[in-house]
């Protein structure tokens, strides 16, 4: 057989065939899933979104918390300022105190508090009107002492000369020494006079002393002569001027010839 017989004779063979009927039953068979594409832009928003409610969730919980740890006005205690109070307990004969603090009472609230503040306005004001009250005093007390207290008085005087010899008496070149001393003591030094001249006051308070140098002698023997006046207390009460020893001292400038 030729190969063009051959192809003719399958073609009319396929032709004349009657087709089969193919029956697909799809109801056992499992549908198959979609594959899900994912990008990266959809992973980022997805885990933002989670971050964002973690955050919030903290928030919330944060905000729940001071809420709760906020006491009410109505439930602050203002403790007691009582002092505390002293407990005995007895160990082998010997006793051992130990403080009590003192508990807050439920009562104490902030309107005790409140009411404390006006207390403390008048003790200032009380404290204000004792010191006033003590200045006032003490003025009029020294008014009354000033008005009562007598007037400064010398108590010791006291004459020499630095002379090795005899301090009674004083040559040229000597050093003259007038000390004394008062009943109190002066609000400044007193002014001192000696033969005359005016020498300078050391000292303070009660005690004092001045200094009288010899630079000349004259033809007769001369009593040394001083005068302590114009001093006063501190109460400005004046003194009477004092011209004399308390202790009979004094001291004689020679003259030249003797």
């Amino acid at each position: 057989m030729s190969d063009e017989n051959f192809s003719e004779d399958f073609i009319r063979d396929v032709e004349e065939k009657e087709p089969e009927t193919v029956t697909l039953n799809f109801e056992d068979e499992t549908p198959v899933a979609e594959e899900e594409s994912f990008s990266l832009d959809d992973v980022k928003d997805e885990m933002t979104e989670q971050q964002e409610e973690v955050k919030e969730k903290k928030k919330e919980e944060v905000k729940e918390e001071i809420e709760e740890s906020i006491p009410d006005v109505e439930d602050i205690i203002v403790p007691d300022t009582e002092p505390e109070e002293e407990h005995e307990v007895i160990v082998d004969d010997v006793v051992i105190s130990t403080p009590v603090e003192n508990t807050p009472t439920e009562n104490t609230s902030v309107e005790d508090e409140e009411e404390v503040k006006p207390k403390s306005k008048n003790s200032k004001l009380v404290l204000i009107i004792i010191g006033v009250v003590l200045f006032i005093a003490i003025v009029a007390g020294g008014l009354i002492i000033y008005t009562t207290n007598e007037p400064p008085k010398i108590y010791t005087v006291h004459i020499e000369s630095d002379n090795f010899d005899d301090h009674t008496i004083a040559k040229y070149g000597n050093k003259i020494t007038l000390t004394f001393s008062f009943t109190e003591n002066l609000r400044k030094p007193p002014r001192v006079v000696i033969n005359n001249r005016e020498v300078e006051v050391f000292g303070e308070h009660k005690e004092y002393y001045a200094k009288y140098f010899v630079s000349n002698q004259g033809m007769e023997d001369v009593v040394v002569t001083f005068t302590i006046e114009d001093y006063e207390d501190r109460l400005f009460k004046k003194g009477s001027p004092v011209i004399s020893t308390t202790d009979n001292s004094q001291v004689t400038i020679k003259s030249i010839i003797s």
